[in-house]
């Protein structure tokens, strides 16, 4: 929304698109038409952002309970949009377990952001080890790997 007010300014017709997660709207960008109207473009990002499954590691840093059981600081939490599902130490298993539930026999396309925390013996970041084994298991699906800085995130996930 901050870039709505600025705009409309500059008189410029504006509309803002609900996502839940970056990268649901990452999944709304890719269905923009420069051909169509702006409400034609406004229904199918919006649909395509609903329709995106999403996920995230995240890394605890206070001791709570949660939906998915107790945590402490250091340990990683999984969550399904924002439930959290898993709890762990091994960013590996955890973002696997996490695919578990977002893929179905529909997904056709994994988007998935992290950096360049949790490399392995050899450097390789996390999102590329994930993307690595996700193709390695289901070569039937586009999987596109995004390294930067997923702020305070492990890894976010996406789902079409």
């Amino acid at each position: 929304r901050l870039a709505e007010r600025p705009a409309r300014a500059e008189g410029l017709p504006t509309t803002v698109v609900p996502s839940r997660a970056a990268v649901a709207g990452l999944a709304a960008l890719a269905v923009y038409d420069p051909r169509a109207d702006l409400a034609a473009n406004a229904d199918a990002m919006a649909a395509a952002a609903r329709d995106c499954r999403t996920g995230s590691l995240l890394m605890a840093v206070r001791e709570a309970v949660t939906e998915a059981g107790p945590c402490r600081p250091g340990d990683l939490i999984a969550y399904r949009d924002r439930t959290p599902m898993a709890i762990g130490a091994d960013p590996d298993e955890l973002a696997d377990q996490l695919l578990d539930l977002l893929l179905d026999d529909d997904s056709e396309l994994v988007t998935i952001i992290g950096g360049e925390e949790h490399p392995d013996p050899l450097g390789e970041s996390l999102p590329v080890r994930v993307a690595h084994r996700l193709r390695a298991t289901r070569p039937h699906l586009e999987v596109a790997v995004v390294v930067g800085d997923p702020g305070r995130y492990a890894l976010l996930v996406g789902v079409e």
